[in-house]
């Protein structure tokens, strides 16, 4: 049975005796660097060669079966060159002797004699087959034939090398299963080994002739002797290769094969596959792994420029095969059939004509297969696609986390162990077959190189947000051709970056392995791209180098493999937190028990859970690769390297890390920079916050310095990146490397950006130059993401907070007062928005609650009704969380910021604000409404109230010593009441919130505050109604220094408009552009202000009021909280 490619039709019987011919001739000229020269009479009497044959044009038989055996192909005529065979070769090493024996005498042509009938197993004395219990085949046909032709020769012939073609022939010819009349003829065939292929007598001669010429090499004769005799096995070898060969590519047409066996491609294939066990019942014809290997090695040498291809080929796809066939059925890859066909393919690879071989073949690369298709039609897809990912290999996650809720630490740590393992098995394995493709030749360099970009190439769609998984190529694919890239590459990833300069800044101009036209550029649109290109291209053809090739190549895989899977692994997480919300309802929601609708609820629990189940196992599937401490180790030294290299791109003086790069960066950036494509700098951001949010003791000892100093680089000089968002993801590093992870410990980040000099000099103004720049993204979600952005930065603040040097940055940029003061501005309307949405959000939630705590009334409602209600409560309860968050976050900044640089809040277009922000949310946690705010499981929103009554409290603390923030709250009449501040401080004496110093502190200032008030109400009777055209448009106040908006001609006072420019850039009655110096002042309105007010104030303030008696904590109410 023959193991023919399936997709190759079979030959026609007149092609197959063509096919037969011509490989016979080929056989009878095939190369050799020497002939042996036979001794005398080797070839009869006369000493010629055999004369040429014709090709047979049947199946070749002895005469005696009726079939007419086909002539000999002639000895060559050129000297075969002795050569070692290092598979086969003994080490041995004799022992030093004082007097070396003399060299023995080697009589020649009795050795190749003997030599030639023990390798081949044939004989021409019958006696001798007798002798041997015709375990010896007697070629009686072939002997007659020669005495025939040579009369005058010896009786019986010489067995010589040089007629080695016809004692092949003639006993390949022979079929066991033949008749015959002649008894001699039934005797040989009767005697011939049962179901023996071609091929095993052919691998058993390779056999024996490495034993005969290991018995030669061990004795001491002559050395000119043995140079001749290593002559005639070379050429004995050539012919028993060659045959071997022929038979694999075409096993049936040219001699008899035993019925019902295998024979063909397989009979190596299987060999190969047993590597590394090989069978205990292994028949005498079978080959160790060390003989394998020379067999190989042999057959290679011999076909090399000679149809190895036609010969290797199928070998080698056949081995893959069985993986193909494998796969369709694989629960995991814990199976040994993927180290078979790896062993296999590992050792035939070591043969460097078939590594040279490899990607030649059609099936390396097929150009037309579609991108996921690519890896179940190519050559080595199967075995790339191996992984433990559950897109592709759902089994996995099912086989060793299926229950992963009751799953204990101790078996989930078993798993990954196991499984990573074998990952770590796999990946040594593919790195090994490539590392010996790629150095067997520029070739196979290329060709490797080219399939790699092909499959890049063809998937780029795999980075997209919403890409159905079953259009692209797999994780596995990916991520395993990454690790092989990432192997190649650390040469060239040293700790000292040594080889830095040699990765070309100008490779995507030069280079079309990695194709980026389409991918989002840094700082250039397309056009300018190509135009950049096209002007680095004049006058530059040096081709990119290796270590730029893999560098690149490198870079896009992580982009498309273990960024992206990172990104559907918090996917899933964000499911299964959707899924434990969702179950988490039902459960405490429990009005359902003992209702007719308890059986339906319980089923949509169960349902819950199960999938629940489902989403954790896969998430764990995930982890097992993504955040294997070997895989982390890899990105993180390749993304040190990246980092490295983008930030020496930009230095001017091209020596970063070495020194380290200089910040601020200078203004005009490089056109190299501007082209690199974005995923450079975002796949090293993903790759961090992640590794920071779920195994941040995974950075403890490297990476942590590299990303500090990057992420300052860009944060410093906001210019070089345009994407805010990229910019953003820096800042979320940041924070997830200083977070609090409790404990008392904080992230791998925290120290180091409190004693790293580039986060001393830089860090406070970058983080705060970019909260206002976060304001405008320009995205729709801008107004929604500045929050998380905000908050980011609020947690490296909290980080770096009680670091002098720290503190003192911040002091020299409160200096700065334009910036500064948008900065605090900015800070002052998070507070409000986010303060009035998460109490207003807790009101609505307490309506619905009381609204179903009714539950005849609840009961009552039509079903769509309830299940809209219920609708509403779970977005107002998740919009209560995030906002609370947000909030708790953004006034624990304000505090501190109070604190530290409480002057900069005092000017007058904040000052006023924050004073109004304050009161009103002081009135809503102790006025009239607090009760408003009482809902059931306040912590599940996190919703902590005395917290942040403590929180506004330290802030009014923080301010209480400036007279203008005094007489800001003495002025706000909407929200200011002195009972809020009376009850505030009873519930912090009662509670224990505040000491007794900091209640004092407060009640002095609600004294003065009333004070204030009184002076500033005496005013306003003395100034009565104030004019129209006096009063300030927007706030209602009178204007001390009106100026003309020049677009829509509105007049406001410039503290009004100054405080609305701060956020807002626009004219606010038409929303036309606008600045602070484009405004006019209206110098003639302001004189008449001046005078009005002049006119009015003829009176003096009288305070008859004790101070004791101003503020009362003793009968402030309910201190409940």
């Amino acid at each position: 049975m023959s193991n023919q490619p399936p997709d190759l039709p079979a030959p026609s019987k007149e092609e197959q005796d063509k096919i037969r011919a011509k490989r016979l001739a080929k056989l009878s000229s095939a190369p050799s660097s020497s002939s042996p020269s036979p001794a005398p009479g080797a070839s009869g009497s006369n000493g010629n060669a055999t004369p040429p044959i014709q090709a047979p044009t049947s199946r070749v038989q002895p005469s005696s079966l009726s079939k007419k055996r086909p002539p000999t192909p002639p000895a060559p005529s050129v000297r075969v060159k002795a050569t070692a065979s290092p598979a086969i070769v003994p080490s041995s090493t004799p022992a030093a002797k004082p007097k070396p024996k003399a060299p023995e005498k080697l009589d020649l042509t009795s050795w190749e004699t003997e030599t030639v009938e023990r390798v081949l197993n044939v004989t021409f004395d019958v006696e001798e087959a007798k002798r041997q219990n015709w375990s010896v085949v007697w070629l009686k046909e072939l002997m007659q034939e020669i005495q025939e032709e040579e009369p005058l020769g010896p009786k019986p012939p010489r067995l010589t090398v040089a007629n080695g073609d016809q004692l092949l022939i003639a006993r390949l010819s022979l079929d066991p299963s033949g008749m015959s009349d002649d008894s001699d003829a039934i005797t040989i065939l009767n005697h011939l080994p049962k179901g023996e292929t071609v091929f095993e007598y052919l691998t058993g001669c390779w056999k024996r002739l490495n034993a005969a010429r290991g018995a030669l090499l061990r004795r001491n004769y002559d050395p000119y002797a043995v140079t001749k005799a290593l002559d005639l096995l070379e050429e004995l070898k050539r012919l028993i290769v060659s045959y071997a060969g022929f038979n694999l590519q075409d096993p049936e047409s040219m001699f008899p094969q035993p019925s019902g066996k295998p024979v063909g491609t397989i009979e190596l294939v299987e060999p190969l596959l047993q590597l590394n066990a090989l069978p205990l019942n292994a028949p005498p014809t079978a080959m160790s792994p060390a003989e394998l290997e020379g067999f190989v090695t042999d057959l290679a040498k011999r076909f090399e420029g000679d149809g190895l291809e036609d010969i290797m080929g199928p070998v080698v796809i056949g081995v893959m095969n069985i993986l193909k066939e494998y796969q369709t059925e694989m629960p995991n890859i814990m199976g040994d059939q993927w180290r078979k066909a790896t062993a296999a393919l590992e050792a035939l690879v070591t043969v460097k004509p078939i590594a040279q071989m490899l990607p030649s073949l059609d099936t390396w690369d097929p150009p037309h297969a579609p991108a996921h298709l690519w890896e179940l039609l190519s050559f080595l897809g199967a075995l790339l696609r191996l992984s433990v990912f559950p897109r592709e290999w759902p089994k996995i996650h099912k086989e060793f986390f299926p229950n992963p809720t009751k799953m204990t630490r101790d078996v989930a740590d078993a798993a990954n162990t196991s499984l990573r393992n074998t990952l770590h098995a796999l990946h040594g394995s593919l790195f090994n077959i490539f590392n010996v493709i790629v150095r067997a030749g520029p070739r196979s360099r290329d060709g490797t190189l080219a399939m790699f970009s092909h499959v890049l190439n063809a998937n780029w769609r795999r980075a997209g947000s919403r890409v159905r998984p079953e259009t692209v190529a797999s994780d596995g694919l990916f991520v395993n051709i990454q690790t092989v890239l990432h192997k190649f590459a650390e040469p060239f990833i040293d700790a000292n970056y040594t080889k830095i300069d040699r990765i070309d800044p100008l490779y995507f101009a030069k280079s079309k392995l990695v194709d980026v036209t389409d991918q989002t550029k840094l700082l250039a649109s397309s056009e300018e791209a190509k135009e950049i290109f096209d002007k680095a291209l004049t006058g530059s053809d040096t081709a990119p180098s290796f270590i730029s090739d893999i560098f690149f190549l490198l870079s896009a895989y992580n982009h498309l493999g273990y960024i992206r899977c990172l990104g559907w692994h918090e996917e899933l997480n964000r499911t299964a937190g959707e899924i434990e919300r969702e179950m988490e309802r039902f459960k405490s929601d429990t009005r359902w028990q003992g209702t007719p609708m308890q059986a339906q609820v319980q089923s949509m629990i169960d349902k819950l859970q199960t999938d629940l189940d489902a989403a954790q196992s896969q998430i764990l599937a995930y982890q097992v690769q993504l955040f294997d401490p070997e895989m982390i180790n890899q990105v993180v030294s390749y993304s040190s390297l990246v980092m490295q290299w983008i930030i020496r791109l930009v230095d001017p003086v091209k020596k970063h890390p070495a020194p380290p790069v200089k910040l601020p960066l200078p203004e005009t950036v490089p056109d190299t920079f501007k082209v690199l494509p974005e995923y450079l700098v975002e796949d090293v951001a993903d790759f961090y916050a992640a590794v920071l949010r779920v195994v941040p003791h995974r950075l403890e000892f490297a990476g942590r310095r590299e990303i500090l100093v990057f992420a300052l680089t860009f944060l410093s000089s906001p210019w070089y990146i345009r994407n805010p968002y990229l910019k953003s993801k820096l800042v979320a590093v940041l924070a997830y490397g200083t977070m609090n992870l409790g404990g008392g410990k904080r992230g791998p980040l925290a120290d180091l950006v409190n004693t790293h000099p580039m986060a001393l000099e830089h860090l406070m103004p970058a983080l705060m130059a970019y909260y206002v720049d976060c304001e405008n993204t320009g995205a729709h979600t801008q107004f929604y993401d500045k929050f998380e952005i905000r908050r980011n930065i609020t947690i490296v603040f909290n980080a770096v907070w009680d670091n002098p040097t720290h503190r003192a940055a911040l002091r020299k940029e409160s200096g700065y007062e334009e910036r500064f003061t948008r900065f605090i501005n900015l800070l002052r309307n998070d507070v409000t928005f986010l303060l009035d949405e998460s109490l207003g959000k807790l009101h609505s939630i307490q309506e619905l609650q009381n609204e179903m705590a009714d539950q005849t009334a609840w009961a009552a409602q039509p079903a769509d009704t309830r299940r809209e209600r219920e609708g509403a409560l779970r977005q107002l309860e998740g919009a209560a969380t995030s906002y609370f968050s947000l909030g708790r976050s953004t006034v624990d900044l304000l505090k501190k910021f109070t604190a530290e640089t409480r002057q900069a809040f005092m000017i007058p277009e904040i000052v006023d604000r924050l004073a109004l922000m304050l009161d009103d949310n002081l009135g809503k946690m102790v006025g009239p409404k607090m009760s408003e705010l009482r809902v059931k499981d306040p912590e599940r929103y996190r919703f902590k109230p005395r917290e942040l009554l403590s929180d506004l409290l330290t802030i009014y603390s923080n301010l209480s010593t400036e007279p203008d923030f005094v007489q800001a709250v003495a002025k706000d009449l909407g929200y200011y009441r002195k009972e809020s501040f009376e009850h505030a401080l009873s519930i912090c004496r009662g509670k224990s919130l505040k000491s007794e110093t900091e209640i004092e502190k407060l009640r002095l200032f609600v004294i003065k505050v009333e004070e204030t008030k009184v002076l500033l109400e005496d005013d306003e009777e003395e100034l009565g109604d104030v004019p129209d055209e006096f009063t300030d448009p927007l706030m209602a106040t009178i204007m001390r220094d009106p100026v003309m908006l020049p677009s829509s001609k509105a007049v406001l006072d410039r503290s009004t408009i100054k405080a609305h420019l701060l956020s807002d850039p626009s004219d606010p009655f038409n929303r036309s552009k606008l600045s602070i110096e484009d405004v006019i002042p209206d110098t003639k309105l302001k004189a008449q202000i001046d005078e009005w007010l002049a006119s009015r104030r003829n009176k003096g303030t009288v305070l008859s009021q004790p101070q004791d008696d101003i503020v009362d904590l003793d009968n402030a109410g309910d201190v409940d909280m």
